[in-house]
């Protein structure tokens, strides 16, 4: 029940952002003179942008974390070695 409701308020939150800065950037498109977006491509707009939010927050939270806890290392696979 606690794991729906947060994931309902990030949902709420990040739809709320995707419309302002949807706003925004339709703005910056009349401003600058470039075509306007079609109707769909309106409406899909938030909810790119809402998205996008989520991803980078979400990382923005991994990458804190592992700077709190001097975790640095770039685990690689090895390629090109000589197994003998």
């Amino acid at each position: 029940m606690t794991f729906s409701l947060v994931m309902a308020g990030l949902v709420v939150f990040s739809l709320f952002w995707g419309i302002i800065l949807g706003i925004f950037y339709y703005r910056d498109l009349a401003h600058y003179h470039e075509p306007p977006l079609k109707k769909h491509q309106l409406v899909l707009l938030p909810f790119g942008i809402s998205y996008m939010y989520v991803i980078l927050f979400f990382s923005i939270i991994v990458a804190y974390w592992r700077w709190s806890f001097r975790q640095n290392s770039w685990i690689k696979t090895e390629h090109g070695k000589n197994v003998s």
